[in-house]
């Protein structure tokens, strides 16, 4: 129950500090309490909504099943408190911080969430848009900026969100579904994307770097100029993506499925030893220039694809096994025919091969392949 020495303090507006508070129960509805000190006070199943509680501090308080409905909490610190099941429908949170805060089964719907602090904030089984068939999700909302670091967002139904440059560093989106959504710009570094669905997602310019994108969803996004260095792809769907200008240094697209990709591309094709030592010649150019992968011999990685001439770095390897390795590269070829590819000079230097051996193992190239020899 609510301490009612407490509660009449509170609202005679005397007093500031109410550090550890219980206000429990508390009818508080309308009042001001901008500015107060509640860190760690208990408001479990208070009412307050339409408060004031501008640039109070909350951090570490017990918010649970709290009526919030219309209250003003612009820069209002909920750092570390709890707001499970509250209801924070039309609540003004521009510049709050909630960092680290519980926010399971909380309802945001209408809630201005511009310029907020979310990172490491558990936002799983939020009450968000609460559609005819009771599922629950966000939609055509405007939350641009925000701070999603760390962030618990497994499972959410964000689609249709504007959540352009947002930093997503750390969180996580297993499960996701981010379709349609504009995250232009936003940074996704060491996020966790198991069986996301980014198809239609607009991630121009995005940041994935050495992200693991394998068995997600990306048919139909746009990747233009989206920095996908050092990305292992996986068995991502890439079908129909927009790839025009991003960078694929050191990605890994082997299993990826690429049908209907938009690269511009040439794909730089090279010999190498089945090991992967890209150390000389056009391996090593591979290696420095075309996003070629230590340690991966075969196929498509970057802008560049492997075939390997060389069983390790000393051995030289059967022309009848090479013809095999060219064969399964023009079946890839085939398949992708907005790529080109040019094919180096493989196999004519340190694997000791001739230009004559090596071009009638390339005599059934599709039209989008180029041969360099000589």
């Amino acid at each position: 129950m609510v301490d009612l020495r407490v509660y009449e303090e509170i609202m005679s507006g005397n007093k500031n500090d109410f550090e550890g508070a219980d206000l429990r129960d508390a009818d508080l509805s309308g009042a001001d309490l901008s500015g107060l000190n509640l860190s760690n006070a208990d408001l479990s199943n208070a009412d307050l909504s339409n408060v004031d509680l501008s640039n109070a501090d909350l951090s570490g308080a017990n918010l649970r099943e709290v009526d919030l409905r219309g209250a003003d909490m612009r820069s209002v610190d909920l750092s570390s408190a709890n707001l499970r099941s509250a209801d924070l429908r039309d609540v003004d949170l521009k510049g709050a911080n909630l960092r680290e805060a519980e926010l399971r089964s909380v309802d945001l719907r209408d809630v201005d969430l511009r310029d907020v602090d979310l990172r490491s904030t558990d936002l799983r089984e939020p009450k968000l848009l609460l559609l005819k068939d009771g599922r629950s999700f966000i939609t055509e909302q405007n939350l641009p900026h925000l701070d999603l670091r760390g962030s618990n967002l497994r499972g959410l139904d964000l689609r249709d969100v504007y959540l352009r440059s947002v930093d997503f560093r750390g969180a996580d989106l297993s499960n996701v579904d981010l379709s349609n959504v504009d995250l232009r710009g936003s940074n996704f570094r060491d996020v966790n994307f198991r069986d996301a669905n980014f198809s239609g997602a607009d991630l121009k310019g995005a940041n994935l770097i050495g992200v693991d994108l394998s068995n997600t969803n990306f048919s139909g996004a746009d990747l233009k100029g989206a920095n996908l260095n050092g990305v292992y792809f996986g068995s991502a769907n890439l079908r129909e993506v927009n790839l025009f200008g991003a960078k694929l240094s050191s990605a890994n697209l082997r299993e990826a499925e690429l049908r209907g990709a938009i690269f511009y591309l040439e794909i730089f094709v090279f010999g190498s030893n089945a090991k992967g030592m890209h150390n000389g010649g056009q391996a090593k150019d591979a290696l420095l220039n075309h996003g070629a992968i230590t340690g991966q011999g075969i196929g498509l990685q970057g802008t560049s694809y492997a075939i390997p001439t060389k069983r390790s770095l000393y051995e030289k390897m059967p022309l009848s096994e090479v013809r095999e390795h060219v064969l399964e590269f023009l079946t890839f070829a085939r398949s992708y025919p907005e790529l080109t590819f040019e094919v180096q000079r493989i196999g004519c230097g340190s694997a000791g091969f001739t230009d004559d051996d090596m071009k009638p193992l390339f005599e059934h190239s599709p039209e989008n392949v180029h041969l360099n020899f000589r």
